[in-house]
């Protein structure tokens, strides 16, 4: 019996007899009717049964037709068929036969490349019931092998799921793998992770390793049925031991972490090992990252090379971005820095998110590539939005600082925020920071206190000396000396200079600990090391007192210098002084005059009382008593009693200045008095008894006028201040200020 294949698409695409393929030309473009009349033209086409006997080697065989094509031209053909005398297309073979003759001309069309021709007879196969048939069509479908014209992708994955379906309740494994498949990413039907679990589970129980790993990933990760990483390892083991790359890789993962086995690095290293030797991509750059930190395996940084060489060469972007860093740092290779930077950018615009942060980097800072802020900024905010915390930080920076964008705190808190979620300690204390003081954010010491903690036990010492803070003085927490020098112990042990101070005080003081002069001298001297000129005066001071350490005057003047020329203002104020007065050191006016204007003009009140005096006497510079006021409101201002006093004694002055010149006039005029008397009445005695009589009332006068001077001057805007500064100082305890005072009372109601 002769085959002969008819395979009809939108038209005639192939007539084939026994494999031997018809010249269909002179009929390519009619109807299935003119199909089997002769054409009578210069083709020389004697009809389609004529021609199909003239290629067989029997003209006397028996045909047998098969149609591959729509229904309704099948039909077409069959009844042109039995006009001429022929079986129909049905007729003289079970579906069976017909089903795996089409299976394996469509595996020999499809060995040939002809995908085209290989789905038609799929079709027919799968038509007739066969199971690779129905997997076979429903992958053509899916992946768009074989189809004619523009794919309407939608539609096909539809059709293929319905084959897949077909295939898979026939127990076909293939089919039932691919059908979960469909069901879990929701692709030609709705996503049901429950559904994709079923039929990927009857794969795996048929053995179907691929199936096998991927209920591993869905045990893993409880996708489609309840998380159980033991039944993850399981499921990974019986496709590792099938020789799985993914099943080993992922077991391995399973190992290293300890989840659902127990811990095992060696295993691990092994399962890593295995994949990598069927060159799996993440498994090379696993065992690069074992061989890196000696994870199971002794450490080998060389080798570790070359695995994250083997996974880089196939474009893995954390491969890369290892890779860069080892060019970056020269280990196991030659470093290289533009190299590191190329790689690291081949990684990030893979998506790399920490290769994106360090390509920002390196822009930020004009590593190997020109200096370009705002393209560091992009590469961050990329970063930034796959959620890497450095990133987030860097972003948070940018907006917090201004750095080409424009300034907004708001925006800056939101990213520390991201930052802080994420785990970042460095951003967690910036969060902190930004509710504390209310940048960005409404003020919160409580929250600020979180947050605080959050970053100082991740070790972040600006958060363990902030911390410490806020218990010594109660803000945001409830007060607690113990808990404040257990957080000032933690920064202080780390190197930080304040909290060093800080514990230095808590021993000096008792707060939080007994008192200790030595311990508090120890911590003063670690951070007076570290350059704390808090703690360099406070260590100058116990050198002058012999407080937990020997007296020592030079030691004390050069620390006080050290802590000056850091700009502590007390400390320059006190060198001032012992410069003015030769204390410890030679006298140098010039030189008490320089540190008192620089602590001055810090705001230091003592410093401004004393280089206010200065001003006045001509101490060290010209006398000039208008800056000296300046500077002794300034100090009073700052609440220094003596400003204060020195004010009121400058308006005090200036009152009796103006009552001296008052007295003297009073006085000539009893002299000149007196003389003109003695002219006029001739008579010593009558003259002295009239010159005493004018004495005891110019006596009185000069009196009467003060008071009533004084009376004057205090109403004033010069004689309130003055009386304002004396009752200031001598509320404050100032004895002078307090004499003062009372003789302007007597003034007043005199």
């Amino acid at each position: 019996m002769a085959r002969v294949i008819v395979l009809y698409g939108k038209k005639l695409d192939k007539i084939t007899i026994n494999d031997k393929e018809l010249d269909i030309d002179p009929i390519s473009n009619k109807s299935i009717p003119d199909w089997f009349e002769p054409s009578g033209g210069r083709d020389g086409w004697r009809g389609l049964l004529k021609e199909v006997r003239a290629v067989m080697a029997d003209d006397q065989e028996d045909l047998f037709f098969e149609f591959l094509g729509p229904k309704e031209f099948c039909a077409v053909f069959d009844e042109n068929l039995q006009k001429n005398g022929e079986k129909t297309t049905a007729s003289g073979i079970s579906d069976d036969e017909i089903a795996q003759d089409r299976f394996q001309d469509a595996l020999k069309a499809e060995h040939r490349g002809n995908y085209k021709i290989a789905l038609k007879y799929y079709e027919v196969a799968a038509n007739a019931g066969h199971a690779e048939a129905q997997f076979k069509v429903g992958d053509y479908y899916f992946k768009g092998l074989g189809l004619d014209g523009d794919r309407d992708v939608e539609t096909d994955k539809y059709r293929a799921v319905e084959f897949y379906e077909k295939a898979a309740k026939q127990g076909l494994k293939e089919a039932q793998y691919c059908l979960g498949n469909c069901f879990l990413k929701g692709e030609g039907v709705a996503k049901d992770e429950g559904e994709g679990v079923k039929w990927i589970e009857k794969a795996a129980n048929q053995g179907y390793v691929d199936a096998q790993y991927i209920m591993g990933n869905c045990c893993r990760d409880g996708c489609g049925i309840e998380m159980n990483p033991h039944m993850a390892a399981a499921w990974y083991r019986s496709a590792a031991n099938q020789g799985s790359a993914e099943g080993q890789y992922n077991l391995g993962k399973l190992y290293l972490d300890g989840n659902g086995v127990e811990e095992s690095q060696e295993k691990a290293f092994d399962l890593f090992r295995r994949a990598s030797h069927q060159d799996h991509v993440i498994a090379h750059y696993n065992l690069g990252n074992c061989y890196a930190k000696g994870i199971g395996v002794t450490r080998n940084e060389s080798t570790a090379l070359n695995c994250y060489q083997r996974a880089a060469e196939k474009g893995y972007a954390p491969a890369l971005r290892e890779l860069a860093y080892y060019f970056h740092e020269g280990i196991a290779i030659e470093k290289n820095e533009s190299q590191a930077v190329q790689l690291y950018e081949k990684a990030a615009e893979k998506g790399d998110a920490i290769a994106q942060h360090c390509i920002g980097m390196a822009f930020e800072n004009g590593t190997c590539v020109d200096k370009d802020l705002e393209k560091a900024f992009d590469w961050f905010s990329k970063a930034a939005e796959q959620d890497y915390r450095l990133a987030q930080r860097k972003v948070a920076d940018y907006y917090q600082n201004g750095i080409v964008v424009e300034q907004d705190d708001k925006k800056a808190v939101e990213w520390y925020h991201k930052a802080a979620n994420n785990g970042d300690g460095a951003s967690q204390y910036e969060l902190a920071e930004c509710l504390f003081y209310g940048k960005g954010v409404e003020e919160n010491s409580e929250a600020a206190v979180m947050w605080y903690e959050k970053s100082a036990e991740q070790g972040n010492v600006a958060a363990q000396y902030s911390l410490g803070l806020c218990y010594e003085n109660g803000e945001g927490v409830e007060a607690n000396s113990g808990k404040a020098f257990f957080w000032y112990q933690k920064a202080a042990d780390q190197g930080d200079s304040d909290a060093q101070y800080q514990l230095g005080q808590c021993y000096y003081c008792g707060t939080g600990v007994e008192i200790n002069e030595e311990a508090a001298v120890e911590w003063y001297q670690k951070a007076a090391e570290n350059g704390n000129a808090d703690a360099q005066y406070e260590l100058a001071g116990c050198y002058l007192r012999g407080i937990g350490i020997e007296r020592n005057q030079e030691k004390a003047i050069e620390l006080f210098h050290q802590a000056a020329e850091h700009g502590h203002a007390k400390s320059q104020t006190l060198l001032g002084y012992c410069y003015e007065h030769g204390k410890g050191m030679k006298k140098d006016q010039k030189k008490a005059v320089y540190w008192y204007q620089q602590a001055a003009d810090q705001g230091q009140a003592e410093a401004q009382y004393y280089l206010a005096y200065c001003y006045e006497n001509g101490i060290g510079l010209k006398k000039d008593k208008k800056k000296a006021l300046e500077l002794y409101e300034k100090s009073a201002e700052s609440g220094n009693l003596e400003g204060h006093f020195s004010v009121g004694e400058y308006y005090y002055k200036s009152m009796k200045k103006s009552q001296r010149s008052r007295k003297a006039a009073l006085a000539v005029g009893s002299i000149v008095g007196g003389t003109v008397l003695t002219v006029a009445l001739g008579s010593k005695k009558t003259v002295k008894t009239v010159a005493d009589g004018l004495g005891v009332y110019a006596g009185a006068e000069l009196v009467g006028n003060g008071n009533r001077q004084v009376r004057k001057y205090l109403s004033t805007r010069e004689g309130e201040e003055m009386y304002e500064h004396y009752r200031i100082a001598a509320e404050g305890g100032h004895k002078d200020a307090r004499k003062r005072l009372e003789e302007l009372d007597r003034a007043k109601k005199s």
